[in-house]
């Protein structure tokens, strides 16, 4: 299936009549942190990279593995991308990392450690086409706010493919002031259509959902969270704020 033109034209007119500034260039973010970087994109401690409290919470969430939850709250952009396919992340099986199943980082092994390590401090572009869009429930890293909610996206290789062969990425609330086009229902529209999109943001080894692999995802590898989304439509890439085009 080919994304076409009215993939992006019908998701921005589905929002006109609600958001200001439709289409005009993204509004200010939070100030960002600085943190240390190298040529390559990885970094020494990712976790450095969040602008700190955002609404009262805190990057370590109010509870959960804290690590994680720090590792989900990176708000400010990775220093470099590199490009990952689905089918990398799918066979990428760190098996130290797997064993430790639900248990919180701060009790993992160095091997378990070491193994999402390089991963975790680079940050990825990976392209696919999205299959479902969905708000989840309160979680920790977001200090269980009933309206501070993260949106699972789920790309897979091929429009309207199996969830059992996806990644999951992730919209953190963090990024939302910054994005007034990534709302739920213009992604929801953009999966229903198999749109092709490329998403771009930090990888994460989510630890607390390993019943779900190979059932409603693939891997426990996310990009999460993503820090930029674009759709390819009259045959170019689009930002899905509108503001810029590849």
């Amino acid at each position: 299936m080919r994304a076409s033109a009215p993939i992006v034209l019908a998701a921005t007119a589905a929002i006109a009549g609600v958001l200001p500034g439709c289409g005009q260039p993204k509004t200010q973010g939070p100030p960002r942190a600085t943190a240390p970087g190298r040529q390559d994109g990885r970094v020494a401690d990712s976790t450095l990279f969040t602008t700190g409290d955002y609404e009262g919470c805190p990057p370590e969430g109010n509870g959960g593995d804290y690590h994680l939850n720090r590792l989900k709250n990176r708000d400010v952009p990775p220093p470099g991308h590199q490009l990952f396919t689905i089918r990398q992340l799918l066979e990428n099986r760190p098996r130290a990392a797997i064993a430790m199943g639900r248990t919180d980082r701060a009790f993992w092994t160095e091997e378990a450690r070491a193994e999402v390590a390089e991963w975790e401090s680079t940050g990825a572009v990976i392209e696919g086409h999205l299959l479902r869009a969905k708000l989840m429930g309160p979680e920790s890293c977001n200090c269980t706010r009933k309206d501070r909610r993260d949106y699972h996206v789920w790309i897979g290789e091929e429009p309207g493919g199996d969830r059992s062969r996806s990644v999951i990425a992730e919209v953190s609330p963090r990024m939302l002031p910054a994005h007034p086009n990534w709302r739920l229902r213009i992604l929801s529209r953009l999966a229903r259509q198999g749109a092709r999109v490329r998403l771009t943001g930090w990888l994460l080894w989510d630890q607390e959902h390993p019943e779900q692999v190979g059932l409603t995802r693939g891997t426990q590898w996310e990009l999460h969270p993503i820090h930029e989304i674009q759709v390819f439509s009259g045959g170019r890439w689009r930002d899905l704020d509108g503001d810029r085009a590849q």
